[in-house]
């Protein structure tokens, strides 16, 4: 008998011998087990974990087996929470109370004057709300607005899964490597020329998850047209904003302030996922939207934790510390991700370089012929064949809405000592090559690249 069925049991029992009834009648009222089936939203049936903390638990599981895994599944940053919120975390270690649902009125202030600031946006406190992490956030506007969603695919994992959840209807965009996985313009007019019955959300991810791509200015301008022409709400999810590769950053909000919300927060630039701590900017335009979601919040999740917000006012408020850090970062993923994507292009896969973030991704596309040899049809037969083999674990380009056949994967190259890292990218010019860096700071990552190259090459020499 299970935990949980065992001490519903005893509890039975409790509860019938103090009521001083039959064993006959308690077997009678029995709670059947068989049908807790019944009980479950079915708009819950079919999901399993997360990929990204499932291909974690996997990793893990084989190291424990003693196998040799490189671990490309699971992205979060490798980098230290900066020290100076670390120390800020332990001044506020003792505060205590709730704080106001929307968030505390010191962070609020401190995100809306970054966003002025550094964004050169008209924002005030009263349009940011603060929430624990950026998914819970989406998830708020997604139960909250009665909308079809839109997305471009690939995305990020959690998008489609948290729509299915709510029963929402969902369309996708196939994007390309081609295009730089943009979405199409045309293709979002043309959709919803013919699609006019329900009220839209689009979510767009830049630099994106999974693919490591950014948004083209004049694309962005195009969509934000169509956008407002059609009363689509936009989502602008900008978690990785900071850590880019090129010298600008194009946002749909400037070209739609009025329809757009802004996702953003500290797990990403700031090293800090586990915090959760995650917020969204609300045009004025939509404050009853805002509003709704405050609601939801208070019956929720009610607040983030206060020592974490308390401590969070200092990261958006201390831009030299920051700046320094996020700088130090973006090189070294930079010089990383070149790295990867180099030799898998040598290696005859399809990648586009990443212009930020810490992914990039992979289509085998190439070798379709060879791996249908060894009985490889989907994307899911070759991560798990690559794993088995090679020891490289991937996630599979079908956990960000690609198509079962597609052979494409994301593989985020973050399985490095970030401390470790940001102390050598000084000493950068004393080594010899961009290998011998890599070398030192990532040799997972260095040794992981050369594992997947060197599984590939049995179909190079056939």
């Amino acid at each position: 008998m299970e935990y949980c069925e065992r001490v519903i049991f005893i509890f039975s029992r409790i509860y019938y011998l103090m009521d001083d009834r039959s064993e006959a009648v308690m077997e009678q009222h029995k709670f059947n087990f068989n049908k807790l089936n019944l009980y479950i939203n079915p708009n819950m049936k079919g999901f399993g974990k997360s990929p990204t903390l499932a291909i974690n638990e996997l990793s893990y599981e084989l190291e424990q087996e003693r196998k040799k895994v490189y671990k490309f599944g699971f992205g979060q940053s490798p980098f230290p929470v900066p020290d100076f919120m670390v120390e800020e975390l332990k001044s506020y270690a003792k505060e205590k109370d709730y704080l106001p649902v929307d968030g505390l009125p010191a962070l609020r202030e401190a995100v809306a004057k970054f966003y002025r600031e550094v964004k050169g946006l008209d924002v005030d406190k009263s349009q940011v709300l603060i929430a624990p992490g950026s998914k819970q956030l989406l998830f708020l506007i997604q139960f909250v607005l009665n909308a079809e969603l839109l997305i471009p695919v690939p995305c990020w994992v959690t998008y489609i899964p948290q729509a299915r959840m709510l029963g929402r209807r969902i369309h996708t965009f196939q994007t390309t490597a081609e295009n730089n996985w943009q979405l199409d313009p045309n293709e979002f007019e043309e959709y919803l020329k013919n699609h006019d019955d329900s009220p839209k959300l689009l979510l767009l991810n830049y630099f994106n998850n999974p693919t490591g791509s950014e948004a083209h200015e004049e694309t962005l301008m195009e969509i934000a047209r169509i956008a407002r022409e059609y009363g689509v709400i936009v989502v602008s999810d900008e978690i990785y904003d900071r850590l880019t590769f090129t010298d600008h950053y194009y946002s749909i909000v400037r070209y739609y302030p009025e329809g757009t919300i802004i996702s953003g927060g500290l797990s990403k630039w700031a090293g800090a996922g586990g915090w959760r701590l995650g917020t969204f900017i609300f045009p004025k335009e939509l404050k009853e939207i805002q509003m709704a979601c405050a609601v939801l919040a208070s019956e929720t999740y009610s607040c983030v934790a206060a020592p974490i917000q308390y401590a969070a006012v200092a990261a958006y408020n201390d831009r030299e510390q920051l700046n320094q850090y996020i700088a130090k970062s973006n090189r070294v993923l930079k010089t990383i991700s070149t790295f990867c994507t180099n030799q898998l292009k040598a290696a005859g896969v399809k990648v586009n370089p990443a212009a930020g973030g810490f992914y990039i991704f992979i289509d085998f596309e190439k070798y379709r012929q060879k791996l249908l040899q060894k009985g490889i049809r989907t994307s899911n037969e070759l991560m798990s064949t690559i794993l088995q083999e090679s020891g490289v674990a991937m996630l599979p380009g079908t956990a960000f809405g690609m198509p079962l056949d597609s052979l494409t994967a994301r593989l985020a190259f973050v399985n490095f000592n970030g401390g470790y890292a940001l102390e050598k990218i000084d000493e950068f010019d004393t080594y010899q090559s961009n290998e011998d860096f890599i070398k030192d700071i990532a040799p997972d990552v260095y040794n992981g690249i050369l594992a997947l190259v060197n599984w590939l090459d049995q179909f190079n020499e056939a």
